[in-house]
């Protein structure tokens, strides 16, 4: 297996946040890696660590996912570099604040959050198949074909990664952000590979489960 998580239900405990006035908040994540573990190792040990060295985290939240994730990415492409690591990971984050719910993503790990029993799309996965990521990928001297799913250059299923060396003109490392209020009839927030989003879809987990 190459996927990674990780939970961490109190933040300022883990970064040992002196500030009485900060935030409570949580922070979450799946890994999904392919072509080795490396990257997903690498993104479940530092995601969350450039994310809350981003000067922008504490006032906005959203703007330090963003850079988080691109610092990640820069910074495991060097690692990459140096060690001939050609693996690559998907990233699905979540940041949970009183009232806020912040989520960041690179490829087909997906967040879905149930909300007074139905469920409410936070996100559109990175796929190659997208007519967006398809044109961009297109634009830049890549194809997108069939060869059991929809691949980048034929080998790789999503188009967006931490990682992915040899891939990176076209597998790039900016991620999409989402920010969503919570007024307390959440029941839960479900985040996973495409494992289980290739079989069920956020309808299918949220009526089961409530």
């Amino acid at each position: 297996m190459e996927d990674r998580h990780v939970a961490f239900e109190d933040l300022n405990a883990l970064l040992d946040v002196q500030d009485a006035d900060a935030p409570e908040q949580a922070f979450f994540g799946v890994y999904d890696g392919h072509g080795g573990v490396d990257a997903a190792n690498y993104t479940a040990a530092q995601l969350h660590l450039q994310v809350t060295a981003q000067e922008a985290f504490k006032t906005d939240p959203a703007a330090g996912l963003r850079a988080g994730f691109k610092a990640t990415d820069v910074a495991f492409l060097k690692k990459a570099e140096r060690e001939a690591l050609t693996s690559g990971a998907t990233a699905c984050a979540v940041l949970m604040r009183p009232k806020k719910l912040y989520i960041s993503w690179l490829g087909d790990s997906q967040a879905m959050l149930c909300r007074g029993g139905k469920d409410v799309e936070l996100m559109i996965p990175h796929k190659p198949s997208n007519e967006d990521e398809k044109k961009r990928i297109e634009d830049n001297g890549g194809v997108v074909v069939w060869y059991g799913a929809w691949r980048v250059n034929g080998i790789l299923s999503v188009a967006r990664a931490i990682g992915d060396k040899k891939l990176k003109q076209w597998v790039i490392g900016d991620p999409d952000v989402g920010e969503f209020d919570l007024d307390g009839s959440e029941e839960f927030m479900l985040i996973a590979c495409d494992g289980l989003w290739d079989v069920m879809d956020s309808e299918k987990v949220c009526s089961p489960v409530t």
